[in-house]
């Protein structure tokens, strides 16, 4: 549960319930997916596991896919310290950066038959916004590694964390895109094939090649 701002303030008392609400509705709705199938489950069946009111729920999210969303989020703050610390241990940025695809990679091939809606939500929420959109925490953990990486003097100082870094989020849900459209039971060699393109760049001999 997140129990701060974006400027790390501590959250009020109606925030923190309302993060807690939401956190609860999405995992009795994960929790029917699993059981039932993500397409069989309705928000209908949703507010009645969880015991809330109809208006309730889509005073909180309005769509299915806003609920699945919410919780890989939920999944990612759970996770993230054991993940930075897979991440602090690997020398150097190019090794960081393998570490977290390897293990988005291992997150991915285990929740393969969710993406398609959580993708397609995504790009919809996007589309939708008038203005900048809210930096995600895919976009904050790799601009945190980029600006640690220009200040050890790895990365010219010239380069924008935040340009780089949403950039990098593309590459990698493009990446994912591509691993849901084969066969693979992984998309570990779809995603260090994309690192090795963002690294190196097109022209690179080694762009192409798994490492």
């Amino acid at each position: 549960m997140q129990l701060s701002g974006d400027d790390n303030r501590p959250l009020g008392r109606r925030e923190r319930k309302r993060i807690a609400t939401e956190d609860m509705l999405a995992e009795i709705a994960f929790g029917l997916f699993e059981l039932h199938g993500y397409e069989s489950v309705t928000m209908d069946q949703i507010a009645s596991a969880a015991d809330v009111a109809r208006g309730t729920l889509y005073n909180h999210f309005p769509v299915k896919e806003a609920l699945l969303d919410h919780y890989f989020k939920m999944e990612y703050r759970t996770g993230v310290e054991e993940l930075l610390g897979a991440v602090i241990t690997a020398q150097g940025l190019r090794a960081q950066l393998a570490a977290l695809f390897d293990a988005f990679s291992v997150w991915a091939s285990a929740r393969r038959k969710y993406l398609p809606y959580a993708l397609e939500y995504g790009i919809k929420v996007k589309a939708s916004v008038d203005g900048a959109m809210p930096r995600s925490d895919l976009q904050n953990l790799f601009s945190s590694l980029f600006t640690s990486a220009q200040t050890s003097g790895e990365l010219p100082i010239t380069a924008e964390p935040d340009y780089l870094a949403s950039n990098l989020e593309l590459m990698y849900f493009g990446a994912i895109v591509r691993w849901l459209a084969s066969a693979e039971e992984s998309p570990r060699d779809e995603c260090r094939r994309t690192l090795a393109l963002f690294l190196e760049g097109a022209f690179s001999t080694s762009a192409g090649e798994q490492k």
